[in-house]
């Protein structure tokens, strides 16, 4: 049950010659993504590579913590208790967009807007999903009537993308667009649209897309008429939202689906619910992955009709019902004093 895209990724990108993403080859991450795997690239070897590239992301799970723990309504212990944080730690990059998320969160609670900004930046050139949180931030700078932090939030975010791509973009435009177009063009992997059988990937695209903008209307629409900051259960709804329509779901998004349970401030039993899910699907996947690479056909596809595609179904229920959670946080916030959504 052993993976990670870290070292897969070092050996097929031959990271130990030190060629530079988006400009001597195409890399399917956003840029600050390559970036941090380019620098970490200069370890001496693949072994000090892994182990420096764990260090930091381990660094990066404490300080995720730290930031929870001092967010206001969040239940710190959602995310630090998760099993999720030992198995997928070392999976992928995803533990420093949840960090670079956590301290934009706390940053933008204690009205330090700038510095907000820029963590959110970081966050989502490391891993694009922490982009719902820019959207619930402004959502919010807006009912407050906030203007000038509302345009000095746009203002840092889309500044410093520009900064960050534009360069890349003007010296080689087809590799900084990997990104999206392999994206775009990629199958369907275990999630709803796997699902359903025979349908064409760019029409998946587009009804994904269709679902997630609604649902996000929905949710945005309940969080303006809220009397209460909508920021972490408006961020957190629209996360596993994404999560629920994206037609791909891999392994180590756990960490971002109890990432917005502790935003959430989730009851017990739903996270309880979701880690069981997790770990049998943890189970699950990697055993596919291991008899797909001994070449035993029959039994991975066995599997994954008996055994992964029933659990993509609980999956979608647990994520479904985190979503409404969210809502439901929403509309009670309604009320200038809302009663506890979360029972258990």
């Amino acid at each position: 049950l052993n993976y990670s895209d870290i070292i897969a990724l070092y050996v097929r990108d031959n990271l130990a010659r030190h060629p530079r993403p988006y400009l001597d080859y195409q890399y399917e991450y956003p840029v600050l993504g390559g970036a941090l795997s380019y620098l970490l690239g200069f370890a001496p070897s693949l072994r000090l590579y892994y182990a420096a590239t764990y260090a930091l992301l381990a660094a990066r799970g404490l300080a995720t913590t730290l930031a929870l723990s001092k967010l206001p309504g969040a239940s710190v212990w959602r995310f630090a208790a998760a099993p999720a944080v030992l198995l997928y730690t070392g999976l992928n990059w995803d533990l420093a967009a949840i960090c670079a998320t956590a301290l934009a969160l706390l940053a933008f609670n204690r009205r330090h807007d700038g510095w907000g900004a820029l963590a959110l930046l970081a966050a989502v050139w490391l891993k694009f999903f922490p982009l719902v949180f820019l959207a619930a931030i402004l959502l919010e700078r807006a009912r407050e009537r906030r203007w000038r932090a509302l345009v000095q939030i746009g203002a840092v975010f889309t500044l410093g993308s520009l900064a960050l791509n534009a360069p890349l973009a003007w010296l080689n435009g087809t590799n900084w667009a990997h990104f999206f177009t392999f994206n775009n063009a990629r199958r369907p992997e275990p999630s709803l649209w796997t699902l359903v059988p025979h349908v064409p990937i760019a029409r998946i695209n587009q009804l994904s897309l269709l679902a997630l903008a609604l649902g996000a209307g929905v949710l945005c629409a309940l969080a303006w008429r809220a009397r209460q900051p909508v920021t972490l259960p408006l961020g957190a709804g629209l996360l596993l939202w994404w999560l629920w329509v994206n037609k791909i779901y891999s392994p180590q998004y756990a960490l971002w689906v109890c990432l917005a349970l502790a935003l959430l401030g989730s009851g017990r039993l739903l996270w309880q619910s979701y880690v069981a899910f997790d770990l049998a699907y943890y189970v699950a996947s990697f055993q596919i992955l291991y008899f797909s690479v001994l070449n035993v056909p029959g039994l991975v596809d066995w599997q994954t009709r008996y055994l992964l595609h029933p659990l993509v179904i609980v999956r979608l229920v647990l994520l479904f019902a985190c979503v409404a959670g969210s809502a439901a946080l929403l509309w009670r916030q309604r009320q200038e004093a809302p009663d506890e959504v979360w029972s258990a």
